[in-house]
């Protein structure tokens, strides 16, 4: 009963985005999802079985010209009547017409999915839907939907590891401080200012981006024509979230810095600042945690 709750609850979210598609109009689905499950409840008590919004059914009405509730009314009426009279009613409908239209219906959706998208989709999106006509052809629907759901799930995750976590680079001697110090202590800092690291980071920080980030320092601890590092900051201001995964790679990181170098973390998100995250760097004077702002950033300047 909870399977084909939840994959009639998939299949009105499908319908309706397929329906929308097709007709170039903006559905509710919230609505949809509410006018499905109220007529569910009223099969229910009266012996019906589970239903929803039919995609086939509703382009056929819409491309023969009946876009009014009228046909919807009207196949309930067609339903009442098979119920009362029998099935021997259908006998009467010429075969060779319903055939066509079924055929119509189909050939309709394949050009649109398979001929149609070739000129808005990029060619990895088209792959993966001959990909999944393939799979329902061979194995089944519900195998064919699983598998594009799998496949959107990867495709998200390897383009949004593309995107940069880090919204600013910057470095002490670049971004000069804005606290009063002595002109000694100002030259001093303009001179070994590029032993600090600044990193603002940005976005949501799982195990793709997190690495990226990774190796993106550990090529600047390689670049012969700069200072070694001293001090790497992350400023977390900017950031939405971060899995395990993201606590992971910072603990490589550290495992590094207590061998050259010291991290401070400031502005932490939540799942960060917590005691039982920071206890994964068991080095911990090599790691600073700043759980308010260390970082004022006043257009491309910070003051320390």
């Amino acid at each position: 009963m909870a399977t084909i709750a939840l994959l009639s609850a998939i299949s009105v979210l499908l319908n309706s985005t397929g329906i929308e598609l097709s007709t170039a109009q903006d559905i509710d689905l919230n609505r949809e999802l509410k006018a499905a499950g109220s007529a569910n409840l009223i099969l229910g008590l009266v012996g019906g079985i589970t239903g929803y919004q039919v995609l086939s059914a509703t382009i056929l009405a819409y491309k023969m010209g009946a876009k009014t509730r009228l046909v919807s009314l009207l196949s309930v009426a067609l339903y009442a009547v098979i119920l009362i009279w029998g099935f021997s009613l259908l006998s009467l409908f010429p075969l060779p017409i319903m055939g066509s239209l079924l055929l119509f219906l189909g050939l309709s959706l394949l050009k649109e999915w398979l001929y149609d998208t070739w000129f808005s989709l990029s060619k990895t999106d088209y792959a993966i839907v001959w990909l999944i006509l393939l799979v329902m052809v061979t194995i089944g629907f519900l195998q064919g939907v699983g598998f594009g759901l799998g496949m959107a799930i990867v495709l998200f995750v390897i383009n949004y590891s593309r995107i940069s976590v880090t919204k600013h680079i910057l470095s002490s001697a670049t971004c000069p401080s804005q606290a009063a110090r002595s002109l000694q202590q100002s030259r001093l800092l303009q001179a070994e200012g590029d032993q600090i690291y600044i990193l603002e980071l940005q976005g949501f920080l799982f195990f793709g981006t997190a690495n990226k980030l990774l190796n993106q320092i550990r090529q600047r601890l390689g670049h012969p024509d700069l200072p070694p590092l001293k001090f790497v900051v992350f400023s977390f201001c900017s950031v939405t979230g971060l899995d395990s995964s993201a606590i992971l790679s910072f603990t490589k990181l550290q495992q590094i810095a207590q061998q050259q170098l010291t991290l401070v973390f400031a502005n932490l998100p939540s799942e960060f600042s917590n005691s039982s995250s920071r206890g994964a760097f068991y080095k911990p004077k090599r790691v600073r945690f700043f759980l308010t702002s260390i970082a004022v950033l006043n257009g491309a300047r910070i003051r320390f």
